[in-house]
């Protein structure tokens, strides 16, 4: 019987390597990520053996006319390939999602590499993203009046850049904020 529950203290690895493995990753360096909330983080198990995990990031979310509501950061989602097809995940996005209606959490999005598992848990595309890197010195930025483009470098620049989140999510529906864990993160 698969058995829902809270990540236990000492398995904070375990849950990193579950969730290494089951996005195709090796495991032998995973470490939960320094935005790893482990009393919202949740272990399917079976027979003391993590098959599949989740973990929620607390966050806020933006809405139209300024306000800020509380949402569920559903991600670190993966499920054992030697375990799939057999109620694991669906275990899982229950519980996750009781867990965030108990919490007063009315939204929950879900950050994914697989959008089209979720459809049938609620969850549907909202935005398209993307991460580019860039190697220097050969980025051309084309210049636009009044705006200095410069790469983030030092804690001034991040703090900056926090800076310039916060005001631009009052403005922009949709925008979550960032905590102070994540900022340290990309300062790392």
């Amino acid at each position: 019987m698969i058995a829902v529950r809270p990540v236990a203290p000492d398995e904070h690895r375990s849950f990193a390597r579950v969730n290494a493995l089951a996005m195709g990753r090796s495991p032998e360096d995973a470490e939960p990520s320094a935005t790893f909330e482990p009393a919202r983080a949740l272990a399917a198990v079976e027979g003391g053996r993590i098959l599949g995990v989740t973990e929620t990031v607390t966050l806020d979310v933006s809405v139209p006319g300024g306000a800020r509501v509380p949402f569920a950061g559903v991600r670190g989602v993966g499920v054992l390939p030697t375990h799939r097809r057999r109620g694991v995940l669906t275990a899982l996005m229950r519980a996750q999602l009781d867990d965030a209606h108990e919490r007063g959490e009315p939204l929950a999005g879900l950050w994914t590499t697989a959008a089209a598992i979720y459809p049938r848990y609620g969850y549907g595309i909202a935005t398209f993203g993307q991460r580019i890197s860039v190697e220097r010195p050969a980025p051309r930025v084309a210049p636009v009046e009044g705006v200095d483009v410069r790469f983030a470098e030092t804690a001034t620049d991040l703090l900056a850049a926090r800076s310039v989140h916060e005001r631009v999510r009052d403005a922009v529906p949709g925008m979550v904020n960032r905590t102070d864990a994540w900022w340290e993160e990309w300062e790392g």
